[in-house]
C-alpha cells in the first residue's frame, strides 16, 4: 500500500519531467488528493477517538471540518495544531499542488507533430481525403473508410463522406459535391431562423422525464416536444410535472424561441465559415499525383 510519502515522491517526479498534457497534470493532483486523504483519515480517527470519550463539541466540529486539500490554508494550521507531523504534511501537499497547477505544459510543437505525422502516412501509402483533408490510407486506389467531424453542429460520425472516393491529390469532384450538400444545409437553416422568427414553425423542446423508470443503462428518458405559443401552456405544464428541480429562471415560450434561433445562427455561422474554407481548397485544387502500377506517384 502506497504510503503518503510515496505519493508525494511520485507527483515530485512528474512535475520534474513535465506534463506533455492536462490529463498528465490532473494524475499528479489526483495523486496528491489521494495522499491528503490518508492524512485526513489519521486525523479524524484521533479526533473520533477522543470525541467519543469528551463532552466538548470541539473535537466534533474538528472532525467534520477538516479540508480537502484544495481547500487547505494557513489557519487550518491553527486549527490543527495538536497534529503537527499531519500538518507539516497537508502544507507540503498544498505547496505541491500549487506548483502542479502552475506549470507550463510542455506539449510538442503543433506544426511540427503533424507535418511529421502526414510524411509518415504518406510514407505508409496515404493520401489526403477530399472532404476532411487528413491524411488517410488509400493503397487500394481510394481513401479508405474513416470517421469526421460534421460541420455545423460537431457531432463525430461514423464515416466520411470522402471515405471510399480518389484522394484530393487526384480528384475534387467528391469535394464539389459535398460543397452542394452543406449549401443546401445553410440555406434549411436560414429558412428555419425566419420561420422560427414568423412562429410559423413549432419550437423543439427537449426535457427529461424524471417520472418514468431508468433504462438499462441508468438514464431517464427525453421527452421530445415541439411547442407553438398556442401549445406553451400544455406543454410547459407536462414538463412541471416530469421534472426533479424547479429552474432558477422558469421557461417561457419567448425564452425557448430565443434559445432555438441562438441555436440555429451558430450552426449557420460555423457553416458558412466551413463552406468557405472547403470552396477555397477546391478552387485552389490542383492534381499532383498519378495512379501507377498501383502505386501512388507524384506527377512530374
Amino acid at each position: 500500500m502506497k504510503t503518503v510519502a510515496d505519493r508525494i515522491a511520485t507527483a515530485q517526479a512528474a512535475l520534474a519531467a513535465g506534463f506533455r498534457s492536462e490529463a498528465a497534470r490532473n494524475d499528479a493532483l489526483d495523486t496528491l488528493n489521494r495522499g491528503a486523504s490518508a492524512v485526513e483519515d489519521v486525523v479524524r480517527n484521533y479526533l473520533l477517538s477522543i470525541a467519543q470519550t469528551s463532552r466538548d463539541e470541539t473535537w466534533g466540529k474538528l472532525y467534520y471540518s477538516f479540508p480537502s486539500l484544495h481547500n487547505w490554508k494557513a489557519r487550518h494550521a491553527a486549527a490543527y495544531a495538536a497534529y503537527p507531523d499531519e500538518v507539516r504534511l497537508m502544507e507540503h501537499l498544498s505547496g505541491l499542488r500549487a506548483a502542479i497547477k502552475a506549470a507550463a505544459l510542455t506539449r510538442e510543437d503543433k506544426a511540427v507533430k503533424k507535418a511529421a505525422a502526414i510524411a509518415k502516412a504518406q510514407a505508409d501509402g496515404a493520401m489526403t481525403c477530399q472532404i476532411c483533408d487528413r491524411s488517410i490510407l488509400a493503397n487500394s486506389g481510394v481513401v479508405a473508410h474513416h470517421g469526421y467531424t460534421r460541420p455545423g453542429n460537431g457531432w463525430q460520425t461514423g464515416s466520411c463522406p470522402g471515405a471510399r472516393e480518389l484522394p484530393f491529390e487526384v480528384d475534387r469532384m467528391a469535394l464539389f459535391a459535398y460543397i452542394g450538400m452543406c449549401q443546401r444545409r445553410h440555406d434549411t437553416i436560414g429558412l428555419l431562423i425566419q420561420q422560427t422568427e414568423a412562429e410559423t414553425i413549432a419550437v423543439p423542446w427537449v426535457y427529461i422525464d424524471y417520472t418514468a423508470d431508468r433504462d438499462r443503462m441508468g438514464d431517464y428518458p427525453k421527452v421530445l416536444a415541439s411547442v407553438t405559443r398556442g401549445t406553451f401552456e400544455e406543454v410547459n405544464a407536462d414538463y412541471v410535472a416530469k421534472r426533479r428541480y424547479r429552474p432558477a429562471t422558469e421557461p417561457t415560450f419567448e425564452s425557448k424561441k430565443e434559445g432555438r434561433i441562438k441555436e440555429l445562427a451558430a450552426e449557420l455561422a460555423s457553416l458558412t465559415d466551413y463552406i468557405a474554407h472547403q470552396q477555397a481548397r477546391f478552387d485552389g485544387w490542383t492534381k499532383t499525383h498519378s495512379r501507377i502500377d498501383g502505386k501512388w506517384e507524384a506527377t512530374k
